[in-house]
């Protein structure tokens, strides 16, 4: 049997396009459990395990029931690390293997998969020669020297990570009054000192975002709507928001234009679209999808499908599939544009390696009427079984739906799930 790799880098959890993987999808099972990792929550990395640098290899073998819970597990192959190792088998465990357990005629027998640990290298340890420049530049009040020796002692490039260290480097180059120092301390103090420190990063902060920082002006307008160290205020958010966005760089424009689109205002969302333009003309991905729907669905601008379709094709590749399935969505109607059932699916299935949940619901609607695809109700209850596992409850009707036709005995189980799903969604739950 061919084992299936799996990669986890940084907290990421992929499929390796490698030989075993390979191997692995020449049977339907091995596709389907690949399928079924793909839409599996990331095992969570044990913290002594990063904080230490432990890599390594871990190599499991799982058995599943008739319904795609993980009934067995075990190590055959250690990573060298027993946390890494009982890592692999808790995110294992919490799967749903139902596209194995349709597509496999024995699902139960030991199925092998590898996942590799493995992080991302350190930047090079600086040479003793740069080493003492820095220090003797920052011994001299260069701002960016001392920036750059309270990084070296955050990221532990000179032995290990000494915050205290940092900080203090940190502070004396914001003291100079350099803004990007000034920066620099106050996203330390929020996000690395712990305790973090909000009242200390607000006022370094708001000294570098009235001196013109956009990057201040958004910290600033984050720390006011989240109420980090002070009460929630949407208006001052609302100011330092409009600040950033006013610098012309298109991360900050479209923070804006987010922000504004919520509104219950017209004028608001008037004016979200106008920051959104102004975005999506510097190619920010994000921005057009926004924008797209705010003309697909005629918020804050005339309603205009062809415009949204041309912003969806835009953003493709650039927004963990959420164009590629509301494009899809569109193509399959024929809204803005002529339909092309053979199309959405391809988009469905790019959205889908990105584990967008509602495409694998749409994706498995034409497998089951044939509609752009070879019709295959076996593949499409699989799909909807993914579906259903990330949560889509119209999936989990279908699957009642076609197991009442097939006068299986769980297809009332899948009908109650259906609406008990639909039931908390009404509540918001």
């Amino acid at each position: 049997m061919k084992t299936i790799t799996f990669l986890l880098g940084t907290l990421l959890l992929a499929a390796r396009a490698g030989a075993a993987e390979t191997a692995a999808s020449d049977d339907a099972a091995g596709r389907a459990m690949a399928r079924d990792l793909n839409v599996c929550a990331k095992p969570v990395w044990p913290s002594a395990a990063l904080a230490r640098g432990a890599a390594g290899k871990t190599s499991v073998a799982v058995q599943v029931d008739s319904g795609g819970r993980v009934t067995a597990s075990r190590v055959d192959v250690s990573s060298g690390h027993e946390d890494l190792d009982q890592a692999a088998l808790a995110g294992i465990g919490r799967c749903r293997f139902h596209g194995l357990a349709a597509a496999a005629p024995t699902p139960e027998q030991w199925r092998p998969m590898q996942f590799v640990w493995y992080l991302p290298e350190r930047p090079a340890a600086p040479t003793a020669e740069r080493i003492a420049a820095v220090r003797a530049a920052a011994d001299g009040g260069a701002a960016a020297a001392q920036m750059e020796l309270g990084w070296w002692y955050q990221a532990g490039m000179l032995g290990s990570t000494d915050l205290a260290l940092a900080e203090q480097w940190y502070r004396r180059a914001a003291e100079t009054g350099d803004v990007a120092a000034q920066v620099r301390l106050g996203g330390f103090y929020l996000q690395v000192a712990q305790p973090a420190r909000p009242d200390e990063a607000r006022d370094w902060l708001r000294r570098a975002a009235q001196a013109g920082s956009a990057e201040a002006q958004a910290w600033l307008a984050w720390i006011y709507d989240m109420g980090v160290g002070v009460e929630h205020d949407a208006e001052e958010a609302l100011y330092w928001s409009t600040q950033a966005a006013a610098s012309g760089k298109p991360e900050f424009q479209a923070r804006l234009g987010y922000r504004l689109l919520h509104s219950d205002n017209d004028t608001d969302r008037a004016r979200a679209v106008e920051w959104l333009e102004r975005a999506a003309a510097q190619d920010h991905a994000l921005a057009r999808l926004s924008l797209a729907r705010s003309y697909e669905q005629g918020d804050g601008v005339p309603r205009d499908e062809a415009r949204a379709a041309t912003l969806y094709r835009a953003a493709l590749g650039a927004t963990d599939g959420q164009a590629e399935f509301k494009l899809g969505a569109m193509v399959e109607e024929g809204r803005g544009g002529p339909a092309d059932p053979a199309a959405a699916a391809s988009l469905y299935r790019q959205a889908m390696h990105a584990a967008q949940p509602a495409a694998f619901g749409r994706y498995a609607r034409l497998l089951e009427t044939g509609s752009g695809v070879a019709q295959d109700e076996s593949q499409a209850i699989e799909t909807y079984l993914q579906a259903a596992n990330l949560g889509d409850c119209e999936a989990m009707r279908a699957l009642g739906r076609l197991y009442l036709k097939r006068g299986a005995d769980h297809a009332y189980e899948w009908i109650g799930r259906a609406i008990f799903c639909a039931s908390r969604r009404e509540a918001g739950l």
